[in-house]
């Protein structure tokens, strides 16, 4: 959970969008094809995930499900990249991204609640974490090897996200699907604002 008010607001008003944008279009997309629906779904879970891990209620939604679930989706994402034929130019990166943006969100489901450090007093303090049952259970100083390691993951993947927010909103100027391109670049927007918070 994040503490400010503020921040937890407006994230979850730029993630409502990306929200709103792919229940129209799964309501839409009957005729789809099955991956492009599994890729509505995705993106439509992962938003609504954020969502929740904004806010204390939250912490009431098992973390290791989730992240298993997205786990399971970049692999099935990455597989269909790695594909020898491809119909579209770009889908193979398209696909890749997908990919990562998934297991993204497995990695900050699972590490979150990892994410105490041992004030001087004593207690454990967090700024971005899951309130669940089993919290007396993780909070506990980590190995600061295991931390070192924890923090560069995290900042090579919020640095990846920016680079590609910014790719995905200059795309949005130009391209046919303004308001994927735009959904999408909503979501990079509040998965690095996430993933600076836990650094």
């Amino acid at each position: 959970m994040i503490e400010s008010a503020a921040v937890r607001w407006a994230l979850t008003v730029v993630l409502s969008i990306p929200v709103a944008y792919h229940l129209l279009h799964l309501a839409r997309s009957s005729r789809h094809e099955p991956e492009t629906r599994l890729s509505q779904i995705a993106h439509l879970l992962m938003s609504a995930s954020m969502i929740a891990m904004l806010w204390p209620w939250g912490g009431n939604i098992p973390a290791w499900p989730q992240a298993a679930l997205f786990a399971i989706a970049g692999g099935y994402f990455l597989a269909c990249a790695l594909r020898p034929m491809q119909t579209e130019p770009g889908s193979t990166l398209d696909r890749l991204h997908q990919t990562v943006s998934l297991w993204a969100m497995a990695w900050m489901l699972v590490v979150m609640p990892m994410a105490y450090t041992a004030d001087p007093g004593g207690s454990f303090t967090v700024a971005h974490s899951h309130h669940s049952a089993d919290r007396t259970v993780i909070a506990m100083p980590l190995n600061p090897d295991i931390k070192q390691a924890i923090m560069m993951i995290t900042i090579v993947l919020a640095c990846y996200f920016i680079l590609s927010t910014t790719h995905l909103l200059v795309t949005a100027l130009g391209h046919r699907s303004k308001a994927a391109a735009a959904s999408h670049g909503l979501m990079n927007v509040a998965m690095v604002a996430m993933l600076v918070m836990m650094i």
